[in-house]
């Protein structure tokens, strides 16, 4: 999928327009939604894998979140104008089956993943995949500034100091954890470098 930059370029948010509102004000209120539904999602995820599941039924609760990505996605079709984008498909339909599976895996995963760590570390773990992304990019010949390598080394840095500490603290704990979420980090290289591809 191709973007078409048109000069007056709207905005939406849930399907609405806030464009009329200064750049200032949008990164406002895009940045506190962000903020909000990362948050939710977060208690909501812990509530249902920890608490109401008993870090069980990982693959079941998988099949609940796709099922809300969809409902929500077929709403906002109905309402989002894709006219205003000037959207051009050009993405083989192949590529989209195996960036479809590659997600699937990842939250599946992830959710089962629960089984074995705690929220927190879950959350901090793939919180790293900056790391990641700059590893992906150092193969692919993309250059970073040295504050972005300093960021990825303070960030792995802290990683390992928690994991360090969360294992000799934590009852949750167990290094299968680890590698199911550092294969997760792996599949979204992958996505990266496809969407890099046919995207920029």
């Amino acid at each position: 999928m191709t973007w078409k930059k048109k000069k007056n370029k709207n905005i939406y948010l849930f399907g609405f327009s806030i464009s009329h509102v200064s750049r200032s004000m949008q990164f406002i209120i895009l940045s506190s939604n962000l903020f909000i539904f990362t948050i939710t999602y977060g208690l909501v995820q812990e509530l249902v894998t920890v608490k109401m599941a008993s870090r069980r039924l990982g693959l079941f609760i998988s099949v609940c979140q796709f099922l809300g990505y969809t409902i929500w996605s077929f709403v906002l079709s109905m309402r989002y104008p894709k006219k205003e984008y000037g959207i051009s498909r050009n993405i083989p339909f192949l590529t989209y089956l195996c960036l479809s599976v590659l997600r699937a895996i990842d939250v599946n995963i992830t959710n089962l993943s629960m089984q074995y760590l705690n929220y927190p570390t879950k959350t901090i773990i793939k919180s790293s995949r900056v790391a990641f992304t700059i590893l992906t990019g150092q193969i692919t010949g993309k250059k970073y500034k040295g504050i972005d390598y300093f960021i990825a080394f303070v960030i792995v840095a802290g990683l390992v100091i928690f994991l360090h500490a969360d294992s000799s603290a934590s009852v949750v704990f167990h290094p299968l954890g680890i590698c199911m979420l550092v294969s997760v980090l792996h599949q979204n290289l992958v996505v990266f470098c496809v969407l890099n591809y046919f995207l920029l």
